[in-house]
């Protein structure tokens, strides 16, 4: 019968969702916590001022037992409200027990003061002592931050004490109607309490609701970019070289390339010239993610435009790149380091805008070295002058094995091209293939292209 009752005044939550009551729990935590300052310090002034109020107005002789126990409670009560000032993280579940304890001290002494006046003076006082515990009662029960059968509990205690300070003379018609009073105060603070925390469950929810659209278009923008996302990695795969391996007049050539995110910033393209040379770019744009991709593509473009020419001016190329970017450049700069190798028959001519040196393996007497080409020249995109410095080196000169050319992700430390870090990196490319640079500790885009060169062919003169 009581659960029909509270579930009448207060509505029911069994319909909800667990994660509709966490929130209305969070939301009532919340409300209290706002409402404690704002409401229970100002009610502990009005209830004190009443009690020293209530000390002047009575007679000599009963100020000390009339009024001494409601002075005494509301120093309780308001040594409680200091206490929940002082700890503004004061868990919800400790606002019942504190504010409870208040709650009694109040009512209790309101109630030993009627009982007083009742006994010991005339009822001009014991009238005014009433009317005092009605409108405090009304008041106490109106804030306390309770609801449900607690409430119910508070103001069946309120009524309760009323009477039982009231005296023997229940059944009279002052009785009676003091008894109406004390309900009647006490049912409109239920419902008042009653219509609070209904408003405080119907904004929760209402609340819960916006969140949770809030949330659902978020899935959907989230969903949206990485579908934007995919389809711009299609596109950037789309553009990439056809095979992952390529066998030309000059050797074979392996390009390897794992991505930081959905999208890079690092760029590779390879051509063979009528000539029989191999020109190879790899560039690593500045910046990761779709922004760097979107430069990749212009220089990709570039690069597209330039295939239908027989043949290939590295400086010219190099150049044009770098005016497109900086036109491209109204409110921020569009960057990368660009590397490209020219391999012929006879040499290796290595043209560097920033990027990190090429690297050419060759047999010595105690076996495999690394030789570094440190061509010179500025970043695309941010100078007019690229001032390339390229740097040849003839085959003559080295038994050469292979040609690497890569990104500072792979490349990003001057220790990672020592030639014991070169031979374990060709190692494990020889037995993972791609897999291996996930074993480069780098968060970044990586590209790696690695030319095993032919044996050079013997040439025979005519006669």
């Amino acid at each position: 019968m009581l659960r029909i009752l509270l579930r009448f005044i207060y509505g029911s939550d069994d319909q909800l969702s667990l994660a509709e009551q966490k929130h209305l729990a969070t939301w009532r935590r919340d409300y209290w916590r706002s409402y404690v300052p704002s409401v229970f310090v100002p009610a502990s002034f009005g209830l004190f001022s009443g009690a020293v109020a209530l000390w002047f107005l009575t007679p000599n002789g009963y100020q000390a037992y009339a009024t001494l126990p409601v002075l005494i409670c509301s120093l309780i009560m308001a040594t409680l409200c200091f206490i929940s000032l002082r700890l503004p993280d004061l868990a919800p579940r400790a606002y019942i027990p504190l504010f409870s304890a208040y709650t009694q001290c109040i009512l209790i002494g309101y109630a030993i003061a009627i009982a007083v006046f009742h006994h010991y003076s005339d009822p001009d006082y014991f009238m005014m002592t009433s009317v005092l515990y009605a409108v405090f009662g009304l008041l106490i029960l109106i804030q306390i931050p309770i609801y449900n059968g607690w409430m119910l509990f508070f103001a069946i205690e309120c009524v309760g004490l009323g009477m039982i300070a009231w005296g023997d003379d229940l059944m009279s018609i002052k009785g009676l109607a003091w008894f109406l009073i004390i309900f009647l105060f006490s049912s409109y603070a239920v419902a008042v309490n009653a219509s609070i925390h209904r408003m405080m469950r119907q904004n929760a929810l209402t609340d819960w609701a916006k969140q949770m659209l809030v949330r659902q278009n978020e899935s959907l923008l989230r969903q949206s970019m990485e579908e934007e996302l995919a389809l711009a990695r299609q596109l950037q795969d789309s553009l990439a070289p056809p095979t992952a391996l390529l066998t030309c007049r000059q050797g074979k050539l392996r390009y390897f390339q794992q991505r930081h995110g959905m999208t890079s910033g690092d760029w590779m393209a390879f051509r063979e010239l009528p000539t029989g040379e191999l020109v190879v770019a790899v560039a690593d744009v500045t910046g990761k993610g779709l922004p760097a991709a979107m430069v990749a593509q212009t220089i990709h473009g570039l690069w597209a435009r330039m295939l239908s020419q027989t043949q290939f001016d590295a400086r010219q190329w190099l150049g044009d790149v770098n005016q497109t970017l900086k036109a491209m450049s109204y409110s921020a700069p569009h960057t990368a380091t660009l590397g490209v190798l020219v391999i012929s028959d006879i040499d290796i001519t290595y043209f560097s805008c920033g990027h990190i040196p090429a690297l050419v393996t060759h047999q010595a007497g105690s076996g495999l070295h690394i030789q570094p080409m440190m061509a010179k020249g500025n970043i695309v995109g941010m100078y007019e002058d690229l001032d390339l410095v390229p740097v040849t080196l003839a085959f003559g000169e080295l038994a050469v094995e292979s040609i690497i050319l890569g990104t500072d992700g792979i490349f990003n430390q001057i220790s990672r091209i020592k030639t014991k870090h070169i031979q374990h990196l060709l190692q494990d490319l020889a037995l993972n293939g791609e897999a291996a640079l996930a074993n480069v500790d780098v968060e970044d885009d990586k590209m790696l292209v690695v030319i095993d060169r032919n044996k050079p062919p013997r040439l025979t003169r005519r006669t």
